[in-house]
């Protein structure tokens, strides 16, 4: 009898403990959606408290996005599994097990907020069910998003006597592709440019340079290499080392300058301008520099980071041929079956610049690349991959 009273002790602590758990889960997704999203904001500012080392986190730059907001349920996540997976290249189980608690919090959020939203839908129309298919489906497809490709572009010109391949990389923010960025590398080699032009942000302000620096020293070694600066390197306060080091690197580094070169029996010019990040009159005498630097002869490029400055380009006929940009990512999200994404920095929403060629004045235009940024935005990619650009230049027929 004492050992059934026991058991029987067991079972009732159990069952009262069930019933707990489920009045506090109750009450807990009974709670507003616009208060479960200010928790999740929360949790991300104590995160980035606990952790105190943002390098290798996206945490600081998703918290003022998404700040009380029921994106960041949906988000969260995503931003915690990219981060667990960067982290175990660099500090192995340590950071995981920092991290893993507030990423098991979030799957928590994002459960608690599907069954407030679920909670009346009858089961027999399969309405819960279809709703995590959907999840996973978007899920899978942001992932697959991310995955990089090669985008071939041809600019045909009367000065090219013989083709010449360029090779656009722009905004890796030091993204990882591979281990010592050997996909990276290889895509870049496997395209077997002339020269590769680096237009801008290829550092980042968060994360440290050591995926970049692999990446420029596995090209910069026997291809000529071209760059700009873009915002991310001036946010870093770190722009002169950086530029030193790329020089050092083989680098040829572009501040209101322009140089002159020769493929096959082609002639080039490649001008390029510093980022208009904090001195935009810096960037305009920089923009009248490499004006009266230009030439009538040959291909005339410059590289600028910033797509949006329109004006400033159309005013470049007669000195350049085509304006190579980036910054825009696409829009972050790009809009099925039209040529716009959602939002770009210094575009708002919606924005025009995000990938391609856009004739901007007679004898004018610029080209812009959707970049490489992974890990280091706040959130993911869709419709949007990350491309490598392969620029041939060609004569006119």
């Amino acid at each position: 009898m004492i050992e059934f009273k026991a058991l029987d002790k067991i079972f009732y602590m159990i069952s009262s403990f069930k019933d707990k758990v489920r009045r506090f889960w109750t009450w807990f997704t009974g709670l507003h959606w616009l208060a479960i999203g200010g928790l999740s904001y929360w949790t991300m500012l104590a995160m980035q408290l606990w952790v105190l080392c943002p390098d290798y986190s996206s945490l600081d730059v998703a918290a003022p996005y998404f700040a009380s907001t029921t994106l960041m349920l949906v988000f969260g996540p995503y931003l915690f599994v990219a981060d667990l997976c960067e982290a175990w290249t660099h500090d192995g189980c340590w950071w995981m097990l920092k991290i893993a608690p507030v990423f098991l919090i979030h799957l928590a959020l994002v459960a608690a907020f599907l069954t407030r939203i679920l909670r009346r839908v009858p089961h027999r129309i399969g309405i819960r069910r279809i709703a995590l298919a959907g999840a996973a489906l978007v899920s899978g497809f942001g992932i697959w998003s991310e995955v990089p490709e090669v985008t071939t572009v041809a600019f045909s010109h009367d000065a090219v006597v013989s083709p010449v391949r360029l090779t656009v990389v722009s905004d890796l923010h030091s993204c990882r592709y591979g281990a010592n960025m050997c996909s990276l590398i290889a895509a870049v080699r496997e395209t077997k440019p002339d020269a590769v032009l680096l237009v801008g942000d290829i550092f980042d302000d968060r994360l440290d340079d050591s995926n970049t620096r692999a990446f420029v020293r596995g090209i910069a070694r026997d291809l000529p290499c071209y760059y700009v600066t873009g915002n991310h390197e001036f946010w870093s306060d770190r722009v002169f080392e950086m530029k030193d080091w790329l020089r050092a690197a083989g680098v040829t580094v572009l501040e209101g300058a322009c140089v002159r070169t020769t493929v096959g029996k082609t002639p080039l010019l490649i001008g390029g301008v510093d980022d208009p990040t904090y001195l935009y009159e810096m960037w305009d005498r920089q923009l009248e520099t490499v004006q009266t630097q230009s030439s009538r002869e040959g291909v005339r490029i410059l590289l600028s980071h910033r797509p949006e400055r329109v004006a400033a380009y159309q005013k470049l006929a007669g000195s350049f041929d085509l304006v190579i940009a980036g910054h825009s990512h696409a829009g972050q999200w790009r809009l099925p079956l039209c040529d716009r994404g959602v939002a770009a920095p210094d575009q708002g929403f919606f924005p025009r610049y995000i990938g391609g060629f856009y004739p901007l004045a007679d004898g004018v235009t610029m080209l812009v690349s959707r970049g490489l940024a992974r890990e280091s935005s706040p959130f993911p990619r869709y419709f949007n991959h990350p491309e490598v650009v392969v620029l041939d230049l060609k004569p006119r027929i």
